[in-house]
């Protein structure tokens, strides 16, 4: 991870109260358990009956009630863990986004993969570094662009509980197999 140059930064606060939010996740009919690690989320469910875990937190605007954005950890069939961030519908997708962790830790490049009627998604291998550097702070900011806006938006990001959230879901997955 290194330090990156970026435009200005505009935060959402802004223009939008924000709040992470490990309560705000759609209902899941096939749900079979969850648990609430302060701003993070481990939710599990058994869709065609094997069970399936993920770790996530939802920044919510205060004001409409609606996601702004979605941060999920899941585990890929390689074995590989990653984050997937979806925003909501008009990102500017040319310049894609990146999380600033702490003051000077960023993960940089990260690019849409797809666009759906959720939003646009991106998602990025967790590596020790990472997980590290999450567990080890308070809040960070998830950083995009705007068509036709010179300045980035910043969201902020709560790590409050990923480090216990995100070893209960290590847990959740070896419990699957």
């Amino acid at each position: 991870m290194g330090i990156i140059n970026f435009l200005p930064v505009l935060a959402l606060s802004f223009f939008f109260a924000t709040a992470p939010s490990a309560n705000a996740q759609e209902e899941d009919s096939n749900l079979t358990r969850s648990y609430t690690y302060q701003d993070w989320l481990l939710s599990c469910a058994a869709p065609e009956g094997k069970e399936i875990c993920r770790l996530s937190q939802v920044i919510i605007n205060k004001e409409t009630k609606k996601p702004l954005a979605r941060l999920m950890i899941r585990r890929l069939p390689n074995g590989t863990d990653v984050m997937i961030i979806t925003l909501q519908l008009g990102v500017d997708l040319r310049k894609g986004a990146f999380i600033q962790i702490t003051e000077d830790q960023f993960i940089n490049n990260l690019t849409y993969t797809m666009c759906l009627a959720d939003g646009c998604r991106l998602q990025f291998p967790l590596n020790p570094e990472i997980i590290s550097a999450m567990g080890n702070t308070g809040e960070g900011r998830l950083i995009f662009g705007r068509p036709n806006n010179e300045q980035n938006i910043a969201l902020p990001v709560s790590f409050a509980g990923f480090t216990t959230g995100y070893y209960a879901y290590i847990a959740s997955i070896k419990s699957e197999n």
